[in-house]
């Protein structure tokens, strides 16, 4: 399994076991690009241009007011554009959504 793939099926799991934030990093097993709990994190994705992924249109989640985002890079970047997935907890409370998008260049 590629790296992407083994993104995925962690997401997977951590969305099918309910889990917070602390344990979603833990079964991801490696640093998010960005992890919205910290302040300077949160105002960098305040500031993100986040577009649908063409593979996954429908996962592109909304992140504004969310409780917390966590994200990592996807291997299939381009110049134009860095793939992401990760997972958005929802103010509101509830379970956590798959996100999965392009953050745009500023």
């Amino acid at each position: 399994m590629n790296s992407d793939a083994l993104l995925l099926k962690a997401l997977d799991q951590a969305l099918r076991a309910g889990d917070d934030a602390d344990a979603a990093l833990a079964r991801v097993g490696h640093p998010p690009w960005l992890d919205s709990r910290r302040p300077e994190q949160a105002r960098a994705l305040a500031g993100a241009d986040l577009t649908p992924d063409p593979e996954a249109p429908a996962d592109c989640t909304p992140v504004q007011g969310a409780a917390a985002v966590l994200y990592w890079g996807m291997a299939a970047g381009c110049a134009k554009a860095a793939p992401i997935a990760g997972l958005v907890w929802p103010t509101a409370g509830g379970p956590a959504r798959l996100l999965r998008a392009l953050v745009l260049p500023p």
